[in-house]
């Protein structure tokens, strides 16, 4: 049989000498392609054991499978309805009036005028900081100076609902992003006692107002712009400082595996420098060490928490990895070497990557109690 030889260039049969050479060189090419193979199918995205951690569907804040007992003030607030001004009211009575119907106008103008409210957030702000609620509303907050101007109709503290709902849609206003950030920092700032007085509480949909505030300000602070990045943050932390760590935690969880594994955010790109995803990892870093309940971490864990943590280790955004290596880092020096087990069907590379980042976290961690000790930190 005769071929065109790439090796003498002319037709002809084959020598002995090239039909080795022939051999060796497909030889090596298949080795090659085999390498190559063997590469492709060790970094084929780990995944954990589906009969242990079924995908889930459900998830508490966000995707709820069923809606119990929904606070009727998320549905309709109840306003105070003011007589007329009497002669014998107390300058006590009439101030406290005035402060309600103050907030009332200003709900009000953010509700029906479309201009500019960088002065009505800043009205709002002032007005805020002149009728704080520290104590929850139903352990001493009722009877704080300035409650009045929250009580609504009911005395149920729908005035704050009302105002909390009001502003979250200015959060995605362009024009009034950074002055409703701010209002509602200073929100959570001066009324601690009323946001835990509603902690947990829910709408018909299954949602708070905290975790409705999450979700926004994650959002948010993926903004290029570092001024309104910086004020989620800052308003971020004020709204989960008023909030129990419990609260927070299962918050971030419900977060991370919604956005995740239920209905992912993917209109991201690989230059977004803060993706919420990773955001709610790293703040998930810092507040599992604020929860000291093993069995209570290990149960979300295995409810969502274990398939989010592979879908965010494997993410194709470096930027979710490696938020995602950080949180299971904080979670290793809470429970320990059980995490690893929980994550056992990570990829070589990858749980090499989980224990290298340990190791770094405890050399540190022993740096900075060796400084403590010799009085130099």
């Amino acid at each position: 049989m005769s071929y065109t030889t790439p090796l003498s260039g002319h037709v002809g049969h084959l020598s002995v000498k090239e039909t080795d050479l022939l051999k060796q060189l497909w030889a090596l090419l298949f080795e090659l392609f085999k390498q190559q193979e063997t590469k492709k199918e060790s970094l084929v995205a780990s995944k954990p054991n589906p009969e242990k951690y079924l995908l889930p569907t459900h998830v508490p804040f966000f995707a709820p499978e069923k809606v119990n007992f929904p606070n009727p003030v998320f549905k309709q607030n109840v306003r105070t309805l003011f007589a007329s001004p009497s002669t014998s009211t107390s300058n006590i009575n009439r101030n406290a009036k005035d402060k309600t119907m103050l907030l009332y106008a200003l709900i009000d103008k953010l509700k029906t005028s479309p201009s500019d409210h960088q002065t009505t957030f800043r009205k709002m702000t002032r007005l805020f900081k002149e009728v704080p609620i520290r104590r929850r509303w139903d352990q001493g907050g009722i009877e704080e100076n300035g409650s009045e101007t929250w009580a609504g109709a009911q005395g149920d503290a729908g005035n704050f609902v009302e105002v909390v709902q009001t502003v979250l849609p200015y959060l995605d206003d362009k024009k009034s992003v950074l002055a409703s950030i701010e209002c509602m920092r200073q929100l959570a700032v001066t009324q601690a006692g009323l946001f835990r007085f509603f902690e947990r509480k829910v709408d018909e949909k299954g949602r708070t107002l905290e975790s409705q505030l999450l979700e926004k300000l994650l959002l948010i602070r993926s903004s290029d712009h570092p001024t309104i990045c910086i004020a989620a943050e800052d308003t971020l932390d004020a709204v989960l400082g008023t909030l129990n760590p419990p609260t927070v935690f299962e918050m971030l969880m419900a977060f991370i595996i919604y956005r995740l594994l239920i209905s992912p955010l993917e209109h991201y790109s690989a230059d977004t420098r803060y993706h919420p995803v990773g955001s709610a990892f790293m703040y998930l870093g810092k507040w599992v060490k604020e929860v000291n309940d093993n069995f209570y971490i290990d149960e979300w864990l295995s409810k969502g928490g274990v398939n989010a943590f592979f879908e965010g280790i494997n993410h194709p955004l470096i930027n979710i990895r490696k938020s995602c290596v950080e949180a299971i880092v904080a979670f290793q020096e809470v429970m320990g070497d059980d995490i690893y087990v929980l994550l056992a069907d990570l990829r070589e590379d990858q749980m090499n990557l989980v224990k290298h980042y340990v190791a770094k976290a405890l050399k540190k961690k022993a740096s900075l109690r060796n400084l403590r000790d010799n009085g130099q930190f």
